[in-house]
């Protein structure tokens, strides 16, 4: 999988949740599986692909040339998720995204790469003040902290990030590329999916 930049792409493949009541990656949206849709754009945005599984994930059968690695933090969430692609990541700079966001936008992503001069992170932040750190920037230089977090116990995406030079991204910035922000819409029950179904085929506004 080659993209149009050497950054990298890290695709969190954990996802099963009792909410959901199953695998995540696996879940069709309009005749595909979300993890199917998420790597596609990964692979046009970035050069490298990195794929963190958790035990047991085997079976996701993901895109040739993505590089399968296992959580090397298991049960440490999102966190240990995203430490460990850094580890494998092959660029300074790195597009993390779960494997859930079935309606990724190729050219925000590249607009959040292209805001990371000088930042340690790029997060965008929505009007109601919620940030988006599965769907951001990190740069290698973020391992540090990261790792010692991870030893301390504390597995906040939020603390490391108040340690780091972070550059938060408006909504507005986010609208101008995706305006209906359908970028950070993510699986979580089963009526997420039928929604996404719905917007997939283009009959939900």
């Amino acid at each position: 999988m080659t993209g149009g930049t050497e950054a990298t792409a890290i695709v969190l493949c954990g996802g099963r949740t009792s909410r959901f009541g199953g695998e995540k990656a696996h879940a069709p949206v309009g005749g595909r599986r979300v993890i199917d849709r998420v790597m596609e754009v990964a692979g046009q945005v970035c050069g490298q692909v990195v794929a963190v599984t958790s035990a047991g994930k085997g079976d996701l059968r993901l895109p040739e040339g993505a590089l399968v690695v296992a959580d090397a933090f298991p049960g440490t969430g999102p966190l240990g998720g995203i430490c460990t692609g850094l580890r494998h990541a092959a660029s300074d700079l790195a597009v993390v995204a779960g494997c859930d966001l079935p309606f990724l936008n190729a050219p925000l992503l590249r607009f959040l790469l292209g805001r990371a001069d000088g930042f340690d992170a790029v997060v965008p932040r929505l009007a109601d003040g919620r940030a988006q750190p599965l769907h951001a920037v990190y740069r290698c230089t973020c391992l540090g902290e990261m790792e010692r977090q991870l030893a301390a116990g504390r597995l906040s995406i939020w603390r490391v990030l108040e340690q780091l030079p972070t550059r938060y991204v408006g909504e507005e910035a986010c609208r101008a590329l995706d305006p209906d922000l359908l970028s950070f819409f993510n699986l979580n029950t089963p009526d997420d999916l039928a929604r996404a179904n719905r917007l997939a085929a283009g009959q939900d506004g």
